[in-house]
């Protein structure tokens, strides 16, 4: 599981791990997902970092996953992106 600057963030804003730092955000990744799906998450959470959710401005609104992402739930909702 690689875990880049991406892969940091979204792992965070998601809720996938509250981690500080790659290696205990990658322990957190190998207990929750199979070990064959391992590469194409970690592919799948880069792109997204790239297209959708953005360091600075996360698109949320147009987010596919924003019905199962903690920041969207308890950061954009409440202050309608208005951080």
């Amino acid at each position: 599981m690689a875990v880049d600057t991406h892969v940091f963030r979204l792992s965070g804003r998601i809720g996938f791990s509250d981690e500080k730092t790659a290696e205990g955000i990658e322990r957190d990744l190998i207990a929750l997902f199979p070990r064959e799906d391992w590469g194409v998450l970690t592919d799948l959470l880069i792109a997204h970092g790239r297209a959708i959710c953005l360091a600075k401005k996360p698109r949320c609104p147009e987010c596919p996953v924003n019905p199962w992402c903690r920041y969207y739930r308890e950061i954009y909702l409440p202050g309608k992106g208005q951080k």
